[in-house]
């Protein structure tokens, strides 16, 4: 952002304070809409994100906002906010030094309905000192409602949960979202998040040479190609799932009922006897089949599922299987339990003889964490970064899952800002594995099958909030069918 920013003036002319005005501007619009009365307080840096808030203060009082005011971080401001100050100063904006009068700035902050934080934007680089750190402190304690300029003021790319940050209910970024916006720890900070053009040329968006680019946010509902009207059942897509053992056979049938729910055509659970008798008990349609046969199953099979409640697997078992899979050149998706044992495999060396690129991984933060060699907390801070190192080692597509949800394939990072509490429950994972097998058996490549099936997951969860309430996973199961079938039509 900082170099579109130079470009746009350098390239095509446009004043520095034009874009500033613009960026404030659109951002007190978009603030307004959402219903803002006094009194406000705009607490600004010394640099252009201060800028921005200077010149939404000076729009709040034209807007006939009453009891409008600004604190300063610092009296020495930059060239262009100094400018936008003296324009505040000039329609008469109450303006508070945090250096000079800390008490009354204090009050103000602590009296205002809204808190607009201007203090930090993309140019931090590491974690905030005082000054800054005792206005952040002072921004959190506000009952008021705290709207943040770009990023909650603290945030930064390198930034760990032990930095101080903002707290911001709403975040109105200027231009393109960053990655940290949608990093696990920082997210919570955010809020709403929402954003402005500030007046860049298309140009330079479309061809910004930054690494966010590499991920994109996927905001929409899942697109399915429609069934052909003559498809039967194994024409829908045929699964193989292999899981379960003694105490943890709900996970594999889980899978399989959202397999049949996410319009597969038939699906075979592979697992011990009591785990077979209790997933016909649990739905019939489901077929069981014999360990002894595995290879013959998958040379019957479109695409093949491992890991859900395996919890007596070995490396030799998924070695041994993963190796008959791809000879089959079956697309395969791992999960739960089996993560674990390519985690062991993959500081054996042996990468190339068990993934490829039609596997798809669904590690929640700990298990990829275990899969990269770091630790939960390198996970999530950093996940952009290590998923980008993961695939250049590992030719999987990567699903990461969290609140926010990324999928790592051939083209970069899809993320999904999913953040539905009513996913967060037992078996979910096992449910969204189902639901990516079948549209792998359905002919959609394995990044496909996985950004769609992550996107059907979410709409599913949230259907199910809007129905029943917040329900278990098996609920989540069947509700798939119902969402799948909405999003089939909206295809065609």
């Amino acid at each position: 952002m900082i170099e579109i920013d130079a470009r746009a003036q350098r390239e095509y002319g446009i004043p520095g304070a034009l874009l500033m005005e613009t960026a404030g501007r659109r951002a007190w619009d978009l603030l307004a809409h959402t219903g803002v009365d006094g009194p406000c307080v705009f607490v600004c840096g010394p640099g252009n994100n201060g800028g921005d808030a200077l010149v939404m203060a000076r729009s709040a009082v034209e807007a006939g906002v009453l009891g409008v005011s600004i604190v300063l971080m610092r009296e020495r401001l930059s060239e262009l906010a100094a400018k936008q100050l003296g324009l505040c100063t000039a329609v008469g904006i109450e303006t508070l030094a945090w250096t000079s009068d800390q008490p009354t700035c204090r009050d103000r902050i602590a009296d205002a309905a809204f808190v607009i934080d201007g203090l930090f934007g993309a140019g931090l680089r590491s974690a905030v000192r005082d000054p800054g750190r005792a206005v952040i402190e002072a921004i959190g304690a506000s009952p008021g409602r705290i709207v943040s300029i770009d990023l909650p003021s603290g945030l930064h790319d390198e930034w760990s949960p032990d930095d101080p940050a903002v707290f911001a209910d709403m975040t109105v970024v200027t231009g393109l979202y960053r990655e940290i916006h949608f990093t696990p720890g920082a997210r919570a900070h955010c809020g709403e998040l929402h954003r402005v053009d500030p007046g860049f040329p298309a140009a330079l968006i479309q061809t910004a040479p930054d690494a966010s680019r590499s991920a994109r946010l996927v905001d929409r509902g899942p697109v399915l190609p429609p069934l052909d009207p003559d498809a039967y059942k194994s024409t829908r897509g045929k699964c193989v799932i292999i899981g379960g053992a003694p105490g943890t056979s709900g996970a594999p049938i889980l899978s399989g009922i959202a397999a049949l729910h996410a319009r597969a055509g038939m699906v075979r659970l592979i697992s011990d006897p009591e785990t077979c008798r209790t997933a016909v008990a649990a739905e019939p349609s489901l077929m069981t089949g014999d360990p002894d046969a595995v290879v013959r199953d998958l040379r019957w099979a479109d695409a093949l599922l491992v890991g859900p409640g395996w919890t007596d697997a070995t490396v030799d078992d998924l070695s041994r299987i993963l190796s008959a899979a791809r000879e089959a050149s079956l697309p395969v998706v791992i999960d739960a339990s089996a993560l674990s044992l390519v985690a062991a495999l993959l500081r054996d060396g042996a990468v190339g003889s068990i993934l490829w690129e039609r596997t798809v991984l669904t590690p929640h933060l700990g298990e990829f964490a275990t899969l990269t060699g770091s630790d939960i907390a390198a996970v999530r801070s950093r996940p952009f970064a290590l998923l980008r190192s993961f695939r250049e080692t590992v030719p999987a597509t990567v699903v990461l899952k969290s609140s926010v949800t990324y999928v790592t394939g051939p083209d970069g990072t899809a993320v999904v800002d999913g953040r539905t509490p009513a996913l967060g429950t037992a078996g979910s994972g096992d449910v969204l594995a189902g639901i990516i097998i079948a549209l792998c058996a359905q002919g959609l490549s394995p990044d496909a099958a996985a950004r769609e099936g992550v996107l059907l997951h979410l709409a599913a969860g949230r259907s199910m909030v809007s129905t029943h309430g917040f329900g278990t996973a098996a609920t989540l199961a069947r509700t798939v069918g119902v969402v799948a079938a909405h999003h089939e039509v909206q295809a065609r």
